[in-house]
């Protein structure tokens, strides 16, 4: 027998009761396979388990060694055997979401937490992705969900499904040491062209890349994430539009000043997506979850 799951079981239920015989009425069994059991297990591990102390069978040294650690071991090969019902019955193994850089990522810790306790079978990974970079994942299948995603998708071809999220409000920026800054008059394009405008480059592989904001002739800076835009302008070393929310402790600090513009970037339109040729119990459950006031707020910073 040496040791099985079906060894360790035996050795912990000799140990609760002393004897052979009442291990085996617990394990349903006769007392003469019990003992048998205990011989075997014995002779195939090549050390003594049992010894008798009193009328009563009590565990040596390495037997109860075995029964610590073979806790945690037959904890391990019950949540195996589960793991693998759940993923016979469709629960995918990996599951991808790419997130839109401009939505705010404090939620996913908690989201994260309820996925891994609902699936704990499937690995689980968050990529951030810019504008048509978020389409792009679904189409090139480098994601299986997408929060975020702007406008309407390119194309579809009715195997893309969507729900709406919210609207993401934009703010133009500049440094309060800036030479906008001081400008009262509403800033038109020949002006602005002046200055470098920060964007995040669109993560976009087949997709056409699409831009944040920038004129015609005007010098762009490409940079990694919001994080780097709002310190590029902070710096004074270009201007732009970031989310409002995204700005709201800036713009409370002083440390950035809020401009208006001739041409003003619009509120964009995002949205949960999905491909749907497949009944995905992780894409239904994360629409139950997500489509709610609460989890909508927390997306739109």
């Amino acid at each position: 027998m040496g040791l099985s799951s079906d060894s360790i079981r035996i050795l912990q239920v000799i140990s609760k009761t002393g004897s052979f015989s009442e291990a085996a009425k617990v394990l349903c069994r006769v007392p003469s396979a019990i003992g048998y059991s205990a011989r075997k297990m014995e002779e195939e591990i090549g050390i003594k388990l049992f010894e008798r102390r009193n009328g009563h069978i009590q565990l040596t040294s390495a037997a109860n060694y075995i029964l610590e650690q073979g806790d945690w071991i037959l904890q391990g090969l019950q949540e195996l055997e589960r793991n693998a019902v759940r993923l016979n019955e469709g629960v995918e193994s990996q599951f991808r979401i790419a997130l839109n850089y401009i939505i705010n990522h404090q939620p996913i810790p908690k989201l994260l937490a309820n996925l891994l306790d609902k699936f704990p079978a499937t690995e689980f990974s968050i990529r951030t992705e810019v504008y048509n970079g978020t389409w792009d994942s679904l189409y090139e299948d480098r994601a299986d969900f997408v929060i975020g995603a702007p406008q309407n998708p390119p194309w579809s071809h009715g195997n893309i499904s969507t729900e709406y999220l919210g609207d993401v409000e934009w703010v133009f920026l500049v440094s309060p040491n800036h030479p906008l800054a001081t400008e009262e008059q509403v800033l038109k394009a020949a002006k602005l062209r002046q200055f470098p405008s920060i964007i995040v480059h669109d993560s976009s592989i087949a997709l056409q890349h699409k831009k944040t904001w920038a004129l015609k002739g005007q010098k762009v800076i490409y940079v990694a994430d919001l994080n780097m835009v709002l310190s590029m302008i902070i710096e004074g070393v270009g201007i732009g539009f970031v989310p409002r929310g995204f700005a709201a402790s800036a713009l409370l600090k002083g440390t950035v000043v809020e401009k208006v513009i001739a041409e003003h970037k619009q509120p964009i339109r995002v949205y949960y997506a999905w491909k749907n040729q497949r009944n995905s119990q992780i894409i239904n459950y994360l629409l139950d979850l997500l489509c709610t006031d609460e989890y909508r707020n927390q997306w739109l910073i």
